[in-house]
């Protein structure tokens, strides 16, 4: 009796199989949004600009390929190495945290998840809203240089950037929203000195530069300093996640060609007047709740699920390391057939009672898989008729009893 009431409670609470979720990990891996947190933190007291490379390392991962991890993965040819994600920071928070996790949770949690989870985090500490990020995604198989020219330009005409966000499921409001997050961003002066000295070739700056401000960046990049030089793209908040950046786009003092021409186009100025107005949340437009949204609907492009994925070992890699168990080389593939789903659930409770008798009793070794490793392969793989089934073989045999009752 008690194996039939497991099962329906079991069966009830799985989740839809090929989507993301909110607490993906609260059973495999309780702790895992915890240490991505203290992870993202530390590296913030030390450097709180990090926060805009880790929001900026997650949109571009997203923009190519989906939302799959593939912008960590080190080659020649990987999308990593690519013009526009030259400037890409934040990479080695990604691997503490990682490595964490691994120490705690051996191939659990993704890197794609990873990225989602500290680009919430950055924001969050940097004053800005904080939002349940929808887990379970599986990384990338392929990363490819060659998909980073998709990637939005400070160069991008309006229209451009509407093209390039409609391509991946976005909306004009989502592009300003996201934009937005240039708030807390910085770029180098060689992107945008060109409106300061000779825009478009006439000679001249930008005419939609508000003249204050075009002597104040005039004095930060001199038309024959270095371009490498850092500048705020908010001049009034750099570290704090706020509107004001709106505000400056609406008074021409915005620094890169594409954002200050969200002022140009009728439907992108529309929104920004309402983010930069001094009634928060005038006509519904609330900027930190819609980022929050539009941020959910960004980390869920073309992600991978079950097994469209894999688990990556490391953060950082040039091998797909395909994650099997938290000790490859003991797992024995006892079948990969399909089997019936009463039968499947069937083996998944014997294997999960075991498993939970020895970890009660405490004779776990490192042969041997504890409960909450089949439980995570039941979340991602089990559907309504069948499931693959891979199966331990102990290397120490131990006698198991079902529980009373």
């Amino acid at each position: 009796m008690w194996l039939l009431v497991f099962l329906v409670i079991l069966v009830v609470g799985l989740p839809v199989q090929g989507q993301l979720r909110n607490g993906f990990y609260a059973f495999p891996c309780p702790q895992a949004e915890a240490i991505v947190r203290s992870t993202v933190e530390a590296h913030f007291q030390k450097d709180p600009t990090i926060a805009a490379g880790l929001l900026r390392l997650h949109f571009h991962d997203c923009f190519v390929q989906g939302c799959d991890g593939s912008v960590l993965i080190t080659g020649s040819s990987a999308e990593r190495n690519a013009l526009p994600n030259q400037g890409l920071r934040g990479f080695e928070v990604i691997d503490d945290a990682k490595s964490l996790l691994e120490a705690s949770c051996p191939g659990v949690v993704s890197c794609a998840d990873i990225l989602a989870l500290a680009a919430r985090d950055a924001v969050d500490l940097s004053d800005g809203p904080s939002w349940a990020v929808p887990t379970g995604r599986k990384d990338g198989r392929v990363s490819s240089s060659s998909q980073a020219s998709n990637l939005p330009s400070p160069l991008d005409s309006i229209a451009t950037q509407k093209q390039k966000f409609a391509a991946k499921g976005l909306d004009d409001h989502d592009l300003v929203t996201l934009v937005g997050a240039h708030t807390i961003g910085q770029t180098d002066c060689i992107f945008f000195r060109y409106r300061l000295y000779n825009f478009t070739t006439t000679g001249n700056a930008d005419p939609t530069i508000n003249q204050s401000f075009l002597r104040q960046l005039q004095a930060l990049c001199p038309q024959n300093g270095d371009g490498s030089k850092r500048v705020a793209l908010d001049k009034d908040s750099q570290t704090k996640f706020d509107a004001s950046f709106f505000k400056n786009v609406r008074d021409g003092n915005g620094v890169l060609e594409s954002d200050q021409r969200l002022w140009d186009d009728a439907s992108t100025r529309n929104i920004v007047q309402n983010y930069a107005g001094d009634i928060r949340g005038l006509l519904g437009f609330r900027f930190d709740f819609d980022f929050s949204k539009a941020m959910i609907k960004m980390s869920s492009i073309e992600v991978k699920t079950g097994s469209d994925g894999d688990i990556r070992k490391e953060a950082e890699t040039s091998m797909h390391l395909f994650f099997q168990c938290p000790v490859s080389s003991r797992v024995w593939y006892l079948s990969q057939l399909r089997v019936h789903g009463a039968f499947a659930l069937l083996t998944w409770s014997i294997w999960l009672a075991r498993n939970d008798h020895i970890f009660r009793n405490g004779n776990v070794d490192e042969n041997q898989i504890i409960a909450s490793d089949y439980r995570l392969w039941i979340n991602e793989s089990l559907e309504a008729q069948d499931v693959p089934v891979l199966l331990e073989k102990p290397t120490v045999m131990h006698k198991w009893t079902p529980p009373s009752g």
